[in-house]
């Protein structure tokens, strides 16, 4: 048997590469419990709009020609001229063709806790990387964002998105924050950090951050100052997950009868990492494996099935046949 003990928890593909489907229905991520955020999904989406727009419009400038800027807007230009880039509306840019749109609705529910609970264990280094592109690298511009650069913009709704996604993260695996990342954890100004952090005595004795040169708040300060502040909510930790393995999976699955050809070679690797690696939704496959109601996804059995060296057809059929019946069973 492998060791438990798995590394950081990461998200399976299909948990961001699925949620574009979501976009081209018009259905910006979910909408529960976004009302705890400062920002809406709709407001970030509307940036990111205008940031696609204004880097087909530096591209038009920048040459060869028009069909770059055309490919990113996804349309024809009419004029085919800067000025009639700068016309156009940003709504008519179709968000679910830019696989970055993904990033950005998984990172606001990871940032304000909301939406599915697997968009709230983690972020992927890659992701944050990337998103970080966006609020950096990216034009944002005059044109778009009307403040300058993006990275000169840090009220804006994507802007803020990003910058509590980065700070959330920066909680988790390194620990020592900025006042403007505590700031955006707890929801509160950064004047009010201040004086909080004069008031409790804690000093900027954790470094600097290494891009923006800002001193942070030392690890241990961090914690236990974010701890006691009401506007603070913790990251979700997936601890029903990770108390189930995969031998626990296929023990369950044996139990229902679902034993043909059940071979697999992965014992002790939690349910987090068999979702994975078996690119399927975590959440899904614990509430498949227990026997709740869960969505019936052929295409996730397949690949389940696939991972878990089994019989195909029969163990496919066999929970297809138990997912309809928890699901009849729960109306």
């Amino acid at each position: 048997m492998t060791d438990r003990n798995d590394s950081k928890p990461k998200l399976p593909k299909s948990a961001a590469q699925s949620r574009p489907r979501a976009f081209a229905e018009g259905k910006l991520g979910s909408s529960d419990g976004d009302a705890r955020a400062p920002v809406t999904r709709e407001e970030v989406m509307r940036d990111l709009r205008k940031v696609l727009k204004d880097i087909a419009s530096h591209i038009l400038v920048a040459g060869p020609d028009s069909d770059s800027a055309e490919a990113i807007l996804g349309f024809e230009i009419q004029e085919k001229t800067f000025q009639d880039v700068l016309q156009i509306d940003p709504e008519m840019i179709q968000l679910e063709r830019f696989s970055i749109t993904a990033i950005i609705d998984k990172a606001y529910d990871f940032a304000y806790q909301v939406g599915p609970r697997s968009n709230r264990y983690t972020i992927e280094d890659g992701e944050v990387q990337r998103i970080l592109t966006i609020r950096h690298d990216s034009p944002g511009g005059v044109w778009g964002l009307d403040q300058g650069s993006i990275s000169d913009s840090g009220d804006h709704p994507i802007c803020r998105t990003i910058d509590t996604a980065h700070a959330r993260w920066e909680y988790a695996y390194r620990g020592a924050l900025t006042v403007r990342q505590l700031a955006l954890l707890a929801n509160m100004t950064e004047p009010a950090v201040r004086t909080s952090l004069s008031k409790e005595g804690i000093r900027t004795a954790g470094g600097r951050d290494k891009d923006s040169g800002l001193t942070k708040i030392s690890i241990e300060d961090s914690r236990r100052w974010l701890e006691g502040r009401r506007g603070f909510v913790p990251t979700l930790i997936p601890e029903p997950i990770d108390s189930f393995y995969t031998d626990d999976i296929v023990n369950l699955f044996k139990a229902h009868g679902f034993e043909a050809g059940l071979e697999n070679p992965n014992w002790g690797r939690s349910l987090y990492t068999t979702a994975q690696e078996a690119e399927i939704d975590p959440d899904w496959l614990l509430e498949v494996a227990t026997g709740r109601p869960a969505k019936l996804d052929i295409d996730a059995l397949n690949r389940l099935s696939e991972y878990l060296f089994a019989d195909s057809p029969a163990f496919v059929g066999g929970l297809v046949e138990r997912i309809l019946r928890a699901n009849e069973g729960a109306k």
